[in-house]
């Protein structure tokens, strides 16, 4: 098998623990042209020191502010294609990749010039017979997608190979070539749907994306939202956001306002099971305001969030 230079793009934000684990497996790939890069969004937890100390030989990219899933994978993808990377592939930092994982994504990827992304299936760390999610369709339904067999246990009908609408951008593996007609990911988006973004431009250029259920990653999952840590994303502002955003850019009118309406009728039932104590208190609260910077296309507001 060829085995064109594969660039392995790790991204990290005060999780010094996941991405070391990440980095402990690393050795354990049967592919023998890859080159490791962490992209660090300005954790304060000692993940830069600790990888430098434990894995030296690792080129480690320093923003010196969070820049979302978006700024901080463009930092990687520009830095790769700059280095003669002929792929990319984007991974969270609270994954671990198996042995076989990016020489199945390149076979896969090398059957057709015209394949942009080939998107591994996520298993779930904790639980390996059981899907984080094979890939990602636009259902317009609230918050916008659909994560096709998320929480489902692994079979047949997941180990396919077959053209999809999105793949999931943890586990994507991306050509050099599609990266520089399609462009770099929508940093306005910051994270969450920022990986569906990207993937319909480049299905609209004529690009197609594939995903590889002969091809799996383990994924922890949630870690960048978990709320118990000092840092963490709040994730269902984003997704109301970008839900937003996204519809404006791609969805017709029906498709618009079916998302807007389910969404806010979503939100007020996930208010009402707060009130209930049915929910935690304030976990959705979030959304209003997400729903109204979308809609009125405002930048993220770091400092409120607390991301900066």
């Amino acid at each position: 098998m060829d085995c064109p230079l594969v660039y392995i793009l790790i991204l990290t934000w005060n999780r010094v623990g996941d991405v070391l684990t990440c980095l402990s497996h690393l050795h354990e790939l049967n592919y023998p042209n890859y080159v490791p890069v962490v992209i660090d969004n300005a954790s304060e937890d000692g993940t830069v020191a600790a990888i430098k100390e434990k894995y030296p030989h690792v080129t480690v990219l320093e923003n010196d502010t969070n820049l979302g899933y978006a700024g901080g994978n463009n930092g990687g993808l520009n830095y790769a294609l700059e280095h003669g990377a002929e792929y990319m592939l984007v991974v969270n930092s609270d994954t671990i990749l198996p042995p076989n994982l990016i020489r199945e994504l390149v076979r896969v990827g090398r059957t057709s010039d015209d394949i942009a992304a080939v998107g591994a299936k996520n298993l779930k760390m904790d639980d390996p017979s059981t899907l984080w999610g094979a890939y990602i369709s636009v259902s317009y339904n609230r918050l916008l997608v659909k994560v096709v067999g998320q929480d489902k246990k692994d079979g047949p009908k997941y180990f396919v190979v077959e053209d999809v609408p999105g793949v999931i951008g943890c586990g994507m593996l991306l050509s050099s070539k599609a990266v520089r007609h399609v462009g770099f990911i929508d940093e306005f988006l910051f994270g969450y749907h920022e990986d569906m973004d990207w993937c319909q431009r480049a299905l609209l250029k004529g690009y197609r994306l594939v995903y590889a259920g002969t091809a799996y990653i383990l994924h922890k999952g949630s870690s960048s939202t978990d709320t118990t840590q000092e840092k963490f994303l709040p994730m269902y502002y984003f997704l109301a956001r970008n839900t937003v955003i996204f519809a404006r850019r791609y969805g017709n009118l029906v498709e618009f306002w079916r998302v807007i309406i389910l969404t806010v009728l979503y939100a007020v039932r996930k208010e009402v099971k707060c009130k209930l104590g049915l929910e935690p208190a304030g976990k959705y609260s979030l959304i209003w305001k997400g729903l109204r910077d979308g809609w009125n296309e405002a930048p993220v507001p770091f400092e409120e969030l607390g991301l900066r």
